[in-house]
């Protein structure tokens, strides 16, 4: 799927990019990361971004479940981990794949998820 343009009035909260581990310093693979919070400032903005796991089993637990299909390409279960986030500049986002957006009332669930579980996370996101 196609990049929506990576300037930071284009990129919306629940937007999906699979961004590799080595950028992140996540693991060792290339995961899924959803924005959360974009911050704007002088000349450029930084998004915060979640992992979302390509499985249900493993080393992590604590997660938001999110089911297979969700966006094109996440064709395994997995859990979204609201209290692991990174912030990178907006611009970055240009060279990873988009693999969509999370819908509507799955961003929901994740804002109310994180506000519950952890909401210091939540007070950084701006939610």
């Amino acid at each position: 799927m196609a990049a929506p343009n990576s300037s930071a009035l284009e990129i919306r909260l629940g937007d999906v990019y699979w961004i590799p581990d080595t950028d992140t310093g996540w693991e060792d693979l290339r995961h899924p990361w959803i924005v959360v919070g974009v911050l704007r400032q002088p000349g450029d903005a930084l998004v915060y971004v979640i992992p979302r796991t390509t499985s249900v089993n493993g080393k992590w637990s604590a997660g938001l479940f999110t089911p297979s299909g969700i966006v094109p390409g996440l064709d395994k279960a997995g859990l979204i981990l609201p209290a692991t986030h990174k912030k990178i500049r907006a611009a970055q986002l240009a060279k990873y794949t988009f693999a969509g957006r999370l819908p509507e009332l799955l961003l929901k669930s994740l804002k109310e998820y994180t506000r519950l579980r952890y909401p210091e996370h939540a007070r950084v996101y701006g939610w």
